[in-house]
């Protein structure tokens, strides 16, 4: 479906249109004379999303806009012509723009409503625009299948005539009709009301719909025309020779309804056969949407289709009572009022109350929490077992639903409380709706926001006093339910998109160039959500070729090399894999092709050596590298420091030798590793002062082919860590991390190699000793950058670490007075930058 829109967002007279997550919408835009602030959507982020990205695509690099995001508020033009946003991608020219959010960035991800505009830049001429959000939650909600109707594509919905042959299924009229309307939804057309029509889904939307946690349907209804609506939405669940039965309310006449029905046995009956709830939903066979809702003719409308899930939830954390699930009563749960002598408790209502609701989200019962209107803002208050102990936990966090009943339209978001050590902090997630939802609180300084009192997230945590969760958020008379709150440890960060691979490279040796070609198979999955996925060789070959070069995960291809067309040696190209989500890193394979080879006789790659700690970095003296070729070592095995604290110089009858420009032996390199496939080494200080060296492997008295490295005096690499951490601890000597960050004005140590040579000197292959220290030669400095600014940083010194070949360490003070958030650290070795990586600070 096309919509044209040209609608400035101050004075946009209807709500916000959805974007749903992953589903893109496609807008055909209005010339215009002057750059004009368009555009009226928006998109919920639910609690527990790990990042956001607003993707914005027009049809050619001549269409160019301008995208803006912005929390909570409709994004706004001044007087002078300046957006207001939280958020903007103001590429000069092209055809994409993209706002990427994240709890670590500037501003950081909240939990909400966000809402999408963009600046039309190209004059006079029709745009094409297509929007697209993507929004990821660890282990909670996402959108894994879905039927807008648009473009006219009824994506195989049908009718309940003829009868489907299920049991308990409904077989309709046939004189009734389905057909999808140009503004982009379903419509069922019911002539006489003889017998009840329903929408029948897809087979997309049929198979195992077990697994997930918290799964549901949801979809918007309309009764357009017809009688006074008497019948209950239904949705029936076919499969296992049985069938489930949910109800919903009777629709409202003449207007769209948002209908959310949860796949969890509590709010399904059987109406037929003997399999349990579980069974049906690991292979449902059909599923029937009820388009008939009062007696004689009628007219239904159905749009947005859509089953929601997450991954498994984690298990419950260990050690005493830690949840609620409210079956047998209240559990403890009480409210503010009376008053209490907590310092910054809050005070309620009189006439407010906590009570044991019947029927809650896959339960039997829930904490029914009723607000009659008075002034002062409600909360309900935890038990003692949710705030014992906390700073003895692994990592814990809160996860719970809640739903709103009745009241007026809610102004507040759902909110915790935490109090102790006379400090208040809260936590905010979206606002309730008219379903259960899932809400999940890390417990850690990051999610929480100072409120009162001292500001010390951890000493708080060390003492705990109240957990107050809201129950007010609107004016007047107010019903809303909490379900099944569980304190959970052990939290594992959730991982974000990426694209697996079964092999991290081919290597393939034939006899000689007639041999035949060889098909190699490759797996292609992917972590975080699922990805489309593209691939190419590069740089184009002829003996290399994909059978299939794009798709969805999981997903395969199979590689072909052809030898036919070479002559004898080694032949490397290399497959790089990337996905059509934007963030998603690329992941490359190594393709070797060595035809009539010896395997006798090591192979180095012509690409020559690379840094340890960053490919893109060149080497120097003392560095740490790695080598890659074939027929390299015997197998796989690590050296270790002789007792002088020497790393040897040759292993398995293996030596690398460092050559000068014109093939002279300088010295031979120590070894870290050796495999078949790769040699880590470390640099000689001798070769101190050239901008080339040349690089041979001689195993067991046959040498290698010879290759030439680049050289410079220094060429600091900050090592890699775990996930986005890299090696730069907090002063307690952990790792920086998102879940791990550090004070500002801390003290943090990277650590790295490359610092070229250092005074007093160290042997190459030497591990550096504890006395005396040995420090770079060359000036240090360092730099962290945010997303507005770079700033120099305090160097409080370097040195190399001891105990330990070519590994240099560098502490450096945070600014005291430095915003939470993510920033990127770089450090200075004789006017040579190394790589940037990222820190966290709270």
């Amino acid at each position: 479906m096309r919509i044209s829109i040209l609608l400035l967002l101050c004075c946009l007279p209807l709500g916000a249109q959805e974007l749903f997550p992953g589903v893109s919408r496609e807008f055909r835009i209005a010339p215009v004379d002057e750059p004009t602030l368009l555009g009226n959507l928006s998109f919920q982020t639910p609690a527990g999303t790990q990042w956001a990205i607003v993707e914005a695509l027009t049809q050619g690099v001549e269409q160019d806009i301008d995208l803006y995001v912005r929390f909570g508020r409709p994004v706004e033009m001044t007087s002078a012509g300046a957006v207001v946003a939280d958020f903007r991608s103001e590429s000069p020219a092209g055809p994409d723009e993209h706002v990427f959010l994240s709890p670590t960035g500037t501003p950081p991800l909240q939990n909400g409503l966000y809402f999408v505009a963009y600046v039309v830049r190209s004059l006079n001429t029709e745009i094409v625009l297509t929007l697209k959000a993507t929004v990821t939650r660890g282990g909670a909600e996402t959108t894994r299948i879905i039927s807008t109707f648009d473009n006219g594509d009824d994506e195989d919905w049908d009718r309940n005539f003829p009868g489907l042959g299920l049991a308990g299924s409904i077989t309709g009229d046939p004189s009734a009709s389905l057909a999808i309307m140009p503004e982009g939804f379903l419509r069922i057309i019911d002539p006489d009301g003889s017998d009840r029509e329903f929408a029948v889904a897809p087979p997309k939307f049929r198979g195992n719909l077990a697994g997930f946690s918290d799964p549901y349907f949801e979809f918007d209804l309309r009764y357009f025309d017809g009688g006074e609506p008497l019948f209950r939405v239904e949705v029936l669940l076919l499969g296992a020779n049985s069938a489930y039965q949910f109800l919903g309310d009777v629709p409202p006449e003449g207007k769209w309804t948002r209908v959310h029905v949860p796949l969890s046995v509590g709010s399904w009956r059987r109406i037929t056969g003997s399999a349990s709830f579980d069974t049906v939903l690991a292979n449902v066979q059909g599923i029937q949407v009820s388009m008939d809702h009062a007696p004689g003719p009628e007219i239904n409308d159905l749009d947005n289709f859509r089953f929601n899930g997450g991954a498994p939830p984690p298990p419950t954390g260990p050690g005493g009572p830690n949840f609620s699930d409210f079956e047998g009563g209240v559990d403890g749960w009480t409210r503010n009022f009376p008053a209490s002598a907590i310092p910054w408790a809050s005070f309620g209502s009189e006439n407010a109350a906590v009570l044991q609701g019947l029927g809650g989200n896959n339960s039997d019962g829930f904490l029914l929490l009723v607000d009659g209107g008075g002034r002062n803002r409600d909360f309900a208050v935890a038990p003692e077992k949710f705030i014992r102990g906390l700073a003895d936990l692994d990592r814990p966090w809160y996860e719970f639903e809640y739903r709103r009943f009745e009241g007026e339209f809610p102004f507040f978001s759902v909110k915790l409380r935490m109090l102790g050590n006379g400090a208040v902090y809260e936590w905010d997630g979206i606002r309730p709706r008219q379903m259960w939802d899932r809400y999940r609180a890390p417990i850690d300084a990051q999610n929480w926001v100072h409120v009162e009192g001292p500001k010390d997230f951890d000493a708080m945590l060390r003492n705990v006093q109240r957990l107050e969760v809201s129950m007010d958020y609107a004016l007047g008379y107010e019903v809303h339910g909490l379900d099944n709150f569980r304190l959970r440890t052990q939290y594992t960060p959730p991982v974000g998109p990426a694209i697996q691979l079964d092999r991290e490279s081919i290597e393939v040796t034939v006899a000689s160039p007639d041999a035949l070609a060889v098909i190699e198979e490759l797996k292609i999955s992917a972590t975080g959500s699922e990805v489309d996925w593209r691939a190419r060789v590069e740089p184009e070959l002829r003996w290399l070729r994909l059978t299939r070069a794009a798709g969805s995960t999981p997903d395969r291809t199979e590689v072909i090399l052809d030898p036919t067309t070479l002559g004898p040696g080694v032949h490397q190209g290399e497959i790089v894999f990337s996905a059509t989500l934007f963030g998603v890193p690329e992941r490359r394979v190594p393709v070797t092709l060595v035809i009539g080879a010896d395997p006798r006789v090591p192979v180095l790659n012509p690409s020559g050596a690379i840094h340890a700690a960053d490919p893109t970095l060149p080497l120097s003296p003392g560095a740490l590298g790695s080598l890659f070729g074939l027929f390299l070592a015997p197998g796989s095995m690590a050296t270790a420091l002789d007792s002088s604290d020497n790393l040897p110089t040759s292993a398995s009858g293996v030596e690398l030798q460092v050559l000068g420009p014109n093939g002279e032996l300088i010295a031979p390199a120590p070894l870290l590793y050796l495999s078949s496939g790769q040699l880590n080494f470390q640099m000689p200080y001798e070769t101190a002062g050239l901008t080339t060296a040349q690089l041979r492997v001689v195993k067991d008295g046959v040498t290698s082919n010879t290759i030439s490295v680049a050289l410079v005096d220094a060429a600091p690499g900050i090592f890699p860590a775990i996930g986005e951490a890299s090696a730069v601890t907090n002063p307690d000597g952990s790792i920086n991390a998102p879940e791990n960050p550090a004070d500002a004005g801390a003290i943090l140590t990277a650590y790295f190699t490359g610092a070229g040579v250092v005074q007093p000197a160290i042997p190459t292959g030497q591990a550096a000793p504890a006395e005396p220290l040995s420090f770079p030669a060359g000036p240090l400095r360092a730099q962290l950058t945010s997303q507005w600014f770079e700033m120099s940083i305090e160097v409080l010194g370097a040195a190399q670490s001891p105990g330990f070949v070519g590994l240099t360490q560098q502490s450096v003070r945070l600014p005291e007075d430095l915003d939470p958030g993510a920033y990127s650290l770089q450090i200075t070795v004789a006017g040579r930058r190394s790589n940037s990586v990222r820190v966290w600070v709270r």
